[in-house]
C-alpha cells in the first residue's frame, strides 16, 4: 500500500494503476482490516478517485455505504482522505443522489464546524470566485482573535506538519499545557501513526528532594509505582501509562492521548455564557471520579484541592483524596473552587477551618449540599472513604447503569441494522456476479460445441474424400463428444473470486452471557431496597439481619475486593457461615429463639442459634422482597420503559 501510494503520486503510474482491479481489494481492506491499513487504503483510493474508471468501480461495487460507514470514526487522517473521496464521488449526479439517500449529507455537517459547512455547500471545485461571497462575508465578520483561532485550528488538523522536536523517539507535535510538576506534549512515535501523551517533569523540582541522592530515590520510587500501575492498572476512568525514561534531568511518562478539553476549561465556558451543569451531569462525572479512585491510592494535586492534613504537614491517607473530590464537586455545583484567595496564609486557614461559601439554595436538591459537606469535613476520622460515598449514592449510581444499559441496547439494535444492511448488499452484489459469470460461462459452452462440430464435421468430410478416393467405404466418422466434455470439465474448475459478505448466524443459537458485575450489582440493590423499607409495626428479625449485613460491608476497615467476595458467596448459596457475631451481639438473644422459614433447598426448619449461613441469608433477602413486592415493582418499572 505505501509503494502504490507512494507511485499514485505520479500521473503516469496512477493511470496505470486505476485500470487494474484494485478498488474492490481497497474496499475489503477499508471494512476488516487494522486503522492504520484503513488510512493507507482510503489514502491510495483518494489519489485514484478522480480517475472516472475508478469512481465507476466505487460505484458499481457499493462502494459509498462502505466509505460513509468510516464517518463514524475519529481518526482525522482517515476521515479527510474518505471526505475527499466523496466529494470526487459527488461529481456524477447519480452517485450524488446515492449520497444523499443515505444519509450521507447529515453525517458529513456532523464533522465541520459552521464555517466548513459553508465551504462545502459551494464545494472546493468552484472556479466562480461569487460562489464564495457568503463565505467571504462570514469570515469579514470575525474579529483578530477568531482568526488567530481559526488559523490555528487548521494548523492542528496539518498531521503532517513537521515536529517542533524530537525526545527518544517521539515527535513533540503540540503543547498541551504546564502544570506544577512539568509540561505535557501531544506525540507521536517516529515508528508508529498512534498519537500519544508525553508528560515532561523537572527533577530540580523541589518535591523530589533538596539534593540528588533524595532526589534519585524518590525517581525510582516513582519509576516503580509507574510500572506497577502499567501493569496491573487498567480501568476506563484512569489514564494508561506505557512508558517512562530518563533523559538528562527530566523524566518522560508516555501516557494515552485523551481528546477534549479538561474540565476546568469547561466549565470557565459554563461561567463565561451564564450557565450550569444540570445535577444529572454533575452526577454523572461525579460517579466517573468516584469509579476512578476506588482504583487509585492517595493522589497529591495543587494547593486549592488540598485537605486540611496535608496543608498541616501532618500523615494523610486516602481520605485526602475524599476532599479533593469534595471540591471538585463543590466547583461543578457554583462554578468556582470552595477555598481560594490571593493570600497564601488566608487560603491555608481557609482549608485547615473547612470555610467555604454554602451552595445556593434552589439550584440543585439537597443531596447535593449535603454530600460536599460530608466530603469536606476537617476532621480525616469524619470524613468518608470511597465505599461510604459510593454507597450513599447507590440509586443515582444504578439509573446510570439503567441508561447505560439502554444505550448498550439501542447501539447494538443500530449495528445489528448496518451489518444485516451490509451484508444484504454484498450477498446481492455474490450473487449478481455468480449468475454473470455462469452466463459467460454458458457462452463460452455454446461457443466451443459450434466450434467443435463445426471442426468435427469438416474433418469427417476430409476423411470421407480421402477414403473414398482410396476406395474405401465412408463408414467411420469423427464424433465431437470428448471435444465438448473437455471444454464443459475446465469450465466448470472455474471458481469466482472470494467475496466478503460477512458471517450470518441465526439468533436461535445465541446465548446471552451472564455478567457476574451485572449479578452483584442486582444483589446489592436488593440488600439496599430491605434496609431502605420503612419501618415496620413489630420487631422483625430477619429485617435486622439484613441490616446488620449491609453494615458489615461497608464497615471501617473494609473494601471493594471483601465487598465482591460477600457477595460471591451470597449468589453461590455458599454453605459457610457468615461472620457476624464481632459486631453484632445485640442480635444473638433475638436468633436465640428465632426460627426461620425453610431454607433455600427445601430442608426442614432450621434454628438461627448456631448462626446464619449466606444460603440462609439469600434465601432470609428473597423472603422479604417477596413480602414487599418487590419484583412486581420493578415489573411495572419495566413495562413502563
Amino acid at each position: 500500500l505505501l509503494a502504490l501510494t507512494s507511485l499514485a503520486d505520479s500521473p503516469e503510474c496512477k493511470k496505470e494503476i486505476g485500470e487494474t482491479p484494485i478498488v474492490e481489494s481497497l474496499l475489503v481492506i477499508l471494512q476488516e482490516y487494522d486503522l492504520l491499513s484503513k488510512r493507507m487504503s482510503a489514502e491510495l483510493l483518494r489519489l485514484l478517485s478522480p480517475i472516472q474508471h475508478i469512481r465507476l468501480q466505487l460505484k458499481e461495487l457499493e462502494g459509498v455505504p462502505v466509505l460513509l460507514s468510516l464517518l463514524h470514526g475519529w481518526n482525522l487522517k482517515l476521515l479527510w482522505s474518505i471526505t475527499w473521496i466523496l466529494v470526487q464521488l459527488c461529481e456524477d449526479p447519480d452517485t450524488r443522489a446515492e449520497i444523499q439517500s443515505w444519509g450521507g449529507v447529515q453525517q458529513l455537517l456532523r464533522l465541520l464546524s459552521n464555517i466548513f459547512e459553508l465551504f462545502i455547500d459551494v464545494g472546493n471545485y468552484v472556479r466562480d470566485l461569487t460562489a464564495y461571497e457568503e463565505l467571504q462575508a462570514t469570515v469579514s465578520l470575525y474579529t483578530e482573535e477568531e482568526l488567530d483561532s481559526l488559523r490555528e485550528n487548521i494548523d492542528t488538523l496539518d498531521q503532517n506538519q513537521p515536529p517542533l522536536r524530537v525526545i527518544s523517539g517521539y515527535s513533540i507535535l503540540d503543547h498541551l499545557g504546564t502544570g506544577a510538576f512539568g509540561s505535557v506534549f501531544k506525540v507521536r512515535k517516529e515508528s508508529g501513526q498512534n498519537l500519544l501523551a508525553l508528560k515532561e517533569v523537572n527533577l530540580h523540582n523541589p518535591a523530589f528532594g533538596k539534593d540528588k541522592k533524595s532526589r534519585d530515590s524518590n525517581v525510582e520510587k516513582i519509576i516503580s509505582e509507574l510500572t506497577i500501575i502499567k501493569e496491573q492498572m487498567t480501568h476506563p476512568n484512569i489514564v494508561k501509562y506505557y512508558k517512562t525514561f530518563l533523559e538528562g534531568e527530566k523524566l518522560y511518562i508516555v501516557m494515552e492521548l485523551i481528546e477534549g478539553v479538561p474540565l476546568a476549561q469547561h466549565l470557565n465556558s459554563l461561567k463565561e455564557k451564564q450557565q450550569q451543569f444540570t445535577e444529572d451531569r454533575l452526577w454523572t462525572l461525579f460517579i466517573q471520579m468516584c469509579l476512578a479512585l476506588s482504583k487509585l491510592t492517595s493522589v497529591v494535586g495543587t494547593i486549592l484541592y488540598s485537605c486540611p492534613e496535608v496543608v498541616k504537614n501532618e500523615p494523610y491517607g486516602e481520605k485526602a483524596d475524599i476532599w479533593a473530590l469534595g471540591c471538585i464537586l463543590y466547583q461543578m455545583a457554583t462554578l468556582q473552587p470552595p477555598f481560594y484567595s490571593s493570600n497564601m496564609l488566608s487560603l491555608a486557614s481557609k482549608i485547615v477551618e473547612a470555610v467555604y461559601e454554602p451552595v445556593a439554595e434552589g439550584t440543585f436538591s439537597g443531596r447535593v449540599p449535603d454530600m460536599i459537606r460530608w466530603c469536606l469535613s476537617p476532621d480525616a476520622e469524619q470524613r468518608p472513604d470511597i465505599i461510604a460515598v459510593s454507597s450513599r449514592i447507590s440509586d443515582i449510581m444504578m439509573k446510570m447503569m439503567d441508561g447505560l444499559y439502554i444505550s448498550q441496547n439501542a447501539l447494538q439494535r443500530r449495528a445489528d441494522r448496518d451489518r444485516r444492511r451490509a451484508q444484504k448488499y454484498f450477498l446481492e452484489r455474490h450473487k449478481s456476479r455468480m449468475n454473470c459469470c455462469h452466463s459467460n460461462q454458458e457462452n463460452k459452452l455454446t461457443e466451443t460445441e459450434s466450434l467443435t462440430q463445426s471442426s468435427s464435421a469438416a474433418c469427417s468430410l476430409n476423411q470421407s474424400k480421402q477414403r473414398v478416393g482410396q476406395g474405401l467405404t465412408p463408414d467411420v466418422s469423427f464424433t465431437p463428444g470428448p471435444a465438448v466434455d473437455s471444454g464443459y470439465f475446465t469450465a466448470s474448475k472455474i471458481k469466482p473470486r472470494p467475496v466478503s459478505a460477512g458471517i450470518c448466524v441465526s439468533q436461535k443459537k445465541l446465548r446471552q452471557i451472564d455478567d457476574p458485575i451485572q449479578k452483584m450489582l442486582v444483589q446489592l440493590h436488593k440488600i439496599i431496597f430491605i434496609t431502605q423499607l420503612p419501618p415496620s409495626s413489630h420487631r422483625n428479625i430477619r429485617r435486622r439481619l439484613v441490616e446488620r449485613f449491609k453494615k458489615s460491608l461497608f464497615q471501617l476497615g473494609s473494601d471493594s475486593s471483601n465487598l465482591k467476595l460477600e457477595l460471591s458467596k451470597l449468589l453461590q448459596l455458599s454453605p459457610e457461615l457468615m461472620e457476624l457475631s464481632s459486631s453484632s451481639s445485640d442480635l444473638w438473644p433475638l436468633m436465640q429463639n428465632f426460627t426461620g422459614d425453610q431454607a433455600a433447598d427445601g430442608a426442614a426448619d432450621v434454628s438461627l442459634r448456631d448462626g446464619v449461613t449466606y444460603q440462609r441469608m439469600q434465601g432470609i433477602i428473597e423472603e422479604l422482597l417477596k413480602e414487599n413486592e418487590y419484583y412486581r415493582a420493578s415489573h411495572s418499572r419495566v413495562k413502563e420503559k
